[in-house]
């Protein structure tokens, strides 16, 4: 393989088309630097469900996750050490999306 290789997962095919484009771009204009990505997509509920697992075992998450915020909107926080990358999500009372 070449370059750096990045698995994502997503929960729109759109997005991963996006993505594609981005590195595609990355690629042409960092020959030095490239990105090999590998994006799979899968239905919202499950990809979400399957995020939140494999960071609380700690082993099978991807390098990047595409979510929906809304998804964590549950937890006032959510605190996960993985491999020493610390991801934190707040939520706010005073938040107004929906």
């Amino acid at each position: 393989s070449k370059g750096t290789h990045l698995d994502m997962w997503t929960f729109v095919d759109l997005h991963a088309q996006h993505y594609g484009t981005m590195v595609d771009q990355w690629n042409k204009d960092h020959p030095d630097k490239t990105i090999e990505l590998t994006c799979t997509t899968y239905p919202y509920a499950d990809m979400h469900t399957k995020f939140i697992t494999a960071l609380q075992a700690g082993t099978g998450a991807p390098d990047i996750c595409d979510v929906e915020v809304g998804q964590f909107l549950f937890h006032q926080s959510v605190i996960i050490d993985f491999q020493s990358v610390k991801i934190i999500i707040t939520t706010s009372d005073t938040d107004t999306r929906q």
